[in-house]
């Protein structure tokens, strides 16, 4: 990621939550997400995150 996309996304991370683990990601996360990586690079972000969560939340 660039500079420019770290500082954009840095907030919604800070927004993370343990019910996003059983809930998802709130859309209006991934709207945001989407608008500033496009929706491949989100995509890509979602997964690698949900890969590294622990897995007994999996």
């Amino acid at each position: 990621m660039s500079d420019k996309e770290l500082k954009s996304v840095h907030p919604l991370l800070k927004e993370i939550s343990l019910s996003w683990l059983v809930f998802g990601v709130p859309l209006a996360i991934q709207q945001k997400l989407i608008q500033i990586l496009g929706e491949q690079r989100a995509m890509d972000l979602y997964k690698e995150i949900k890969e590294k969560a622990p897995s007994s939340f999996g």
